[in-house]
């Protein structure tokens, strides 16, 4: 039936037409005949022996790799030999030195002059130092990258693609891939000139099949490891974001860094990133970065956050938990100084009139430089304020890696020996008044969740009374679930990532987030929410913001009270006044402006959405989420400020935020 299959579409006379072309040794006929696919298809013939060669395999990489467009016909046909999945012929590629010198050809510069890319020689003459030896710098020192002129090359498109289709069908193997890999630890100049070409998305694919890659096996991590570690790629992107390099080049270097850290890199790659990441952040994160520059650098700052918090709580000894802690508390140091400075910027643009349709956002000659810079000076906000909701969003990884940390310690690939002999001696020295002096560590995180019996224990142990809601809440959860009480479910609260006493961990999100409030920072970013109701790319991110600050209100309020005050009232309703142009109207003639402006459709609907949400959780909070928390010290200061200020009274009515209207 097979066969017959093929002779619909193949006859004889075009299988003399390939044998001739073979003992011709004419591959561009080969090439461009009509039916190499149907030929390519067939399991064992002569095409397949001479693709294999050796000689024929150096002119398809050199097909494939053409940039010349004239021949892009040649250069798709020889893509199609390599898609085509014949083994042997794969094989013979990572069998071959001079064929993978060959591979990675696509990313050296190519010579216009000579038609032709630079050969190993004379790109190792052509190779020179980005950064002196010694630099006080600390990113990239000593590395070796090209020459100017050659700095920030585009490889066609074709070409980009080609060299990644050929390197996903070689590492489908594990053998090639292992050989692949052996290869670039001894030519780790293959990694350098990927830097110099990393504004393509094809080339970042095949490059992080390499580095990156979903095989686990262990002697491919090492190899992954030891490419990272000599080559110096990370310096190198590192470089990137301190040269000011292309936003689509940024991108690509945050994307395989991030991807690093996301997959499970081994420590030494994860301690490199992470190390090196502060110094970056400092040097870059400022208000004369680009945009671009400021975007993708926060993306790999908020991955090295969620990385350093998981792994501190994921430790099992105690100078790994601290080294974590230390990372995330320089990491968090590094960036607010830049993140103040960027959100204290005052562009300035004119806005259209009260009232307008939403469409209308700014009335500003987009050709000026003040325009220019203006608009320079929002997308920096923008970038902030959106990695500082996701920063404080981060208190989901502590849930889930306690999770994780269970699953493991039931498994007995953790042991928490360490940890819980830690918190003893925290507890014993508490209870001897002199543990101020010695913080808990994120390793500590989530004992109270794991083991049932952990406050039976520390209070036989340890004589330490636990007197806090969050031990009070932990205790009798725990009390119910070993009692067999059906209606109790085990769940991971946010008292879990707390210390058993309701402590905020060293290194911990909470930690995180309190060292944000102190800042000022988030206050700034709802400051600016309230400023700008045209920027509607803001006011999710600051929602969430509000949304993630009064989730620890119920076990860590000094975090959930610091943001709302009086201040904060009265931010909201000047934002709301001052669009009406009416600063000094009487009350009765604001709240009837305000009220005809949100019967219809503004440029203000986002703002006016956003405000009323976090007013809503606000009043939940205020007046309880449940009819418990109404008795509880926390829920009660909040309801007091509310209940005592005018200006949230006075937005709750305008509003209509029944949150608060019911209970007034």
């Amino acid at each position: 039936m097979s066969s017959f299959f093929w002779t619909m579409f193949y006859s004889p006379d075009q299988g003399n037409e390939f044998e001739e072309y073979i003992q011709n040794d004419n591959l561009e006929a080969i090439l461009l005949h009509e039916k190499l696919q149907n030929e390519l298809q067939q399991t064992s013939n002569a095409l397949h022996a001479y693709l294999s060669k050796i000689d024929t395999i150096s002119k398809l990489i050199a097909y494939a790799y053409d940039p010349d467009e004239s021949k892009k016909n040649l250069s798709s046909a020889a893509n199609d030999v390599f898609v085509a999945d014949i083994s042997i012929l794969l094989d013979a590629i990572t069998s071959n030195v001079s064929l993978m010198n060959s591979l990675f050809m696509a990313l050296r510069p190519y010579n216009v002059e000579l038609g032709r890319y630079l050969t190993t020689e004379e790109l190792e003459a052509t190779m020179v130092e980005e950064v002196p030896a010694g630099s006080n710098n600390g990113v990239g020192a000593g590395q070796k990258g090209l020459p100017a002129k050659y700095m920030q090359r585009r490889i066609p498109l074709h070409v980009a693609e080609n060299f990644c289709r050929l390197i996903i069908m070689l590492v489908r193997s594990p053998v090639r891939l292992k050989k692949l890999q052996q290869h670039i630890l001894s030519n780790t100049y293959i990694l350098t000139l990927f830097c110099q070409v990393i504004c393509s998305a094809p080339s970042t694919e095949a490059i992080h099949y390499l580095i990156v890659g979903k095989d686990r096996a262990s002697e491919s991590v090492h190899l992954q490891t030891e490419i990272v570690l000599q080559s110096g790629i990370i310096q190198s992107m590192f470089m990137l974001f301190l040269s000011n390099a292309p936003f689509d080049s940024l991108m690509h270097a945050s994307f395989i860094i991030c991807s690093l850290l996301a997959n499970g890199c081994t420590s030494p790659v994860r301690n490199l990133i992470l190390e090196n990441l502060p110094e970056l952040v400092k040097n870059t994160l400022n208000p004369r970065s680009h945009p671009g520059t400021v975007r993708t650098l926060l993306q790999i700052t908020v991955s090295g956050f969620r990385e350093a918090i998981r792994f501190g709580i994921l430790s099992e000894k105690e100078e790994e938990s601290r080294y974590y802690a230390n990372v995330v508390d320089n990491l968090i140091k590094a960036c607010i100084p830049g993140f103040t400075e960027i959100l204290s910027l005052q562009p300035s643009i004119s806005k259209p009139p009260p009232g307008s349709p939403p469409h209308m956002l700014f009335q500003v000659p987009l050709v000026t430089q003040e325009a220019t810079n203006a608009g320079m000076a929002i997308l920096l906000k923008q970038h902030v304020i959106s990695a500082l909701a996701e920063l404080l969003r981060l208190s989901e990884i502590n849930k889930e890696s306690i999770k994780e940390k269970e699953e493991r310690t039931l498994q007995t690939t953790f042991r928490p020996d360490v940890a819980v002999e830690f918190i003893e001696e925290y507890y014993k020295a508490k209870a001897r008044g002199d543990g101020s002096a010695k913080p808990l560590l994120p390793f500590t995180i989530g004992l109270s969740y794991i083991f049932q019996d952990v406050y039976t224990h520390l209070t036989g142990t340890c004589k330490y009374n636990f007197t806090s809601h969050v031990a009070q809440v932990c205790m009798e959860a725990n009390k119910a679930i070993s009692g067999g009480n059906a209606a109790m479910k085990k769940t991971i609260g946010i008292q879990h990532t707390l210390g058993p006493d309701g402590e905020i961990i060293y290194g911990s999100s909470a930690y995180l987030t309190l060292l944000l409030l102190e800042s000022g920072i988030p206050s700034m970013a709802m400051r600016e929410m309230l400023a700008s109701p045209e920027q509607a790319v803001v006011h999710h991110p600051c929602s969430v913001v509000a949304t993630q600050v009064l989730e620890f209100l119920d076990f860590a309020p000094k975090i959930s009270l610091y943001l709302f005050d009086a201040r904060f009232f009265s931010d909201c309703k000047q934002a709301l006044v001052n669009e009406d142009s009416m600063p000094d109207a009487n009350q009765e003639r604001i709240t009837a402006a305000c009220q005809a402006r949100l019967a219809k459709q503004t440029r203000r609907t986002s703002l006016d959405a956003h405000v009323a949400a976090i007013l809503s959780q606000l009043g939940r909070a205020a007046y309880g989420f449940k009819v418990v928390d109404t008795t509880i010290p926390p829920f009660q200061e909040l309801k007091a400020i509310v209940d005592s200020n005018a200006d949230a009274k006075f937005l709750a009515s305008i509003l209509e935020v029944k949150e608060f209207l019911n209970f007034h």
